[in-house]
């Protein structure tokens, strides 16, 4: 049965990767291709010299009766991903020479030679946008996908106590690896934030099973892929409290925080190392520069809206204020003088905290309650806060995944997020062009409709998942803290 599914996994990634060049966003898997060209050719290191400006031939599909054109395209953003995200560009970049032994020298279109500094210039480089193009842009991903959905079914084996595996593994895997929103992600949008949720996926089944250093490891490699790992800390926090907390622990256990704290550091230590003894002379920043260009200034770039194409509480309040582009800022005033963004904060803090207690309230401080609390936590982490990317809702999915095999309440949630997470995975197909900006949303009434649907779907969804958790387990469950999924 799990070949069978991965059978099914890899003939949905390739059929997708095939339809990429022509329906897929366009923009971001133009970006990865040239920091990952540039990879290669300079070393993963040097992935934030690329200069804005950069040139590289893109086939841009059939539009309007015209047929598909190639022509040169240029880095619009310096690479703002973290160290190890620079290694996968690296490996995308030598898959792609490996994959398309083509290099082509093109002139600009008359649309870049209408701006001084692109007059005249040409590009050699291979195509991007291709299906060989696409097919490295996803290679990475798509083993990251297969990783998850083992670490899914390595989740729900442990919290079922140790058993063989079962029906229930064997649901969270295939899940895990053929939910649309999973194979969407990696196989269409050819992004990376499988490479995320499976170092987080590892990284709580690690915690689970007491080992603690390759816990670590695997959360600092999330941490320094995307930075969006930081949402796991909440569910992290709460897992070794429960160790301090939890009966009949080894005292070697109760020490695992430092164990994961160490290695969580000397992991993030070794990844950034060569980055910053590579850049150490650099005048934009020295050893510190790869921290400025994936932390810090992405960060300030999301400062200016509210949502961007996720459909979640602001994106109802954007909805119910006509799409107004007034009313992604941030910045303005709700009520009792707080802001979009503080008002956001103070409900992500309430949730975490509210979530928390529902999780100690029907699992105690077990495992179970680990898992749920990180899909409630990320959950949460999409649905209050403003700045929220409509991906953001991909991280929650695998631990809900887990969670809702074994307890049937949240099995509803699950299909009305998968449902929300498929669309998040494709809006440039409905919602609004592929180049739109953040404020410009429906281009009709429909689509319009359909995404405040959407948004409220998602904001009930978490409001369920916790009323799910008020009905308390009986005394004969709750007794027995190694029942695993039998708690649930």
């Amino acid at each position: 049965m799990l070949a069978a599914c991965v059978a099914a996994g890899l003939a949905l990634r390739v059929f997708f990767v095939a339809l990429a060049p022509q329906h897929a966003f366009l923009i971001d898997h133009t970006q990865y291709m040239l920091w990952s060209a540039w990879a290669a050719e300079h070393g993963a290191t040097s992935v934030y010299d690329l200069p804005p400006g950069h040139l590289i031939n893109v086939r841009f599909p059939a539009r309007a009766g015209r047929g598909p054109v190639t022509e040169p395209y240029p880095a619009i953003d310096v690479c703002n991903y973290p160290p190890f995200a620079g290694y996968i560009f690296w490996i995308q970049g030598w898959l792609w020479r490996a994959l398309d032994a083509n290099v082509v020298t093109r002139p600009v279109g008359p649309e870049l030679a209408s701006y001084r500094e692109f007059a005249g210039r040409t590009a050699t480089s291979r195509v991007a946008n291709t299906v060989q193009a696409r097919a490295a842009n996803a290679a990475v991903p798509i083993a990251a996908d297969l990783l998850t959905a083992w670490g899914a079914l390595e989740l729900v084996r442990v919290l079922g106590a140790g058993r063989r595996r079962g029906w229930p593994e064997v649901c969270a895997f295939g899940i895990a690896l053929l939910a649309p929103p999973m194979f969407l992600n990696s196989a269409f949008w050819t992004q990376l934030d499988s490479c995320v949720a499976c170092g987080l996926v590892w990284c709580m089944y690690l915690l689970i099973s007491g080992r603690f250093v390759w816990a670590g490891l695997c959360y600092g490699a999330a941490l320094t892929t995307k930075a969006q790992a930081v949402l796991l800390l909440p569910a992290v926090a709460f897992a070794l409290v429960a160790l301090w907390r939890a009966r009949g622990v080894a005292p070697r256990r109760r020490f695992g925080f430092w164990k994961f704290a160490v290695a969580s550091f000397v992991t993030v230590a070794v990844i950034v190392a060569p980055y910053a003894v590579a850049q150490r002379n650099d005048p934009g920043g020295g050893a510190w520069r790869w921290f400025r260009l994936a932390y810090v200034v992405p960060i300030r770039e999301l400062g200016a809206y509210t949502t961007l194409k996720a459909f979640n509480l602001w994106w109802i309040d954007y909805s119910v204020h006509n799409q107004s582009p007034a009313a992604l800022n941030p910045d303005a005033v709700v009520a009792l003088g707080l802001s979009k963004a503080r008002v956001g904060q103070i409900m992500l803090a309430t949730a975490l905290l509210l979530s928390a207690g529902l999780c100690v309230w029907r699992w105690r401080w077990e495992p179970p309650a680990w898992v749920a609390y990180a899909a409630l936590s990320l959950m949460a982490a999409f649905v209050f806060p403003t700045r929220v990317h409509e991906r953001y809702i991909y991280y929650g999915l695998p631990f809900l995944v887990v969670v809702a095999v074994g307890f049937r309440p949240w099995i509803p949630v699950l299909a009305a997020l998968l449902l929300v997470g498929t669309f998040e995975m494709t809006w440039f197909l409905w919602l609004a062009p592929a180049d739109a900006a953040p404020d410009e949303g429906a281009q009709s009434a429909g689509a319009a409709v359909w995404s405040l649907l959407l948004a409220a779907v998602t904001v009930a969804s978490f409001v369920y998942a916790c009323a799910a958790l008020l009905r308390r387990p009986g005394p004969a469950r709750s007794r027995n803290p190694n029942a695993g999924l039998k708690i649930m």
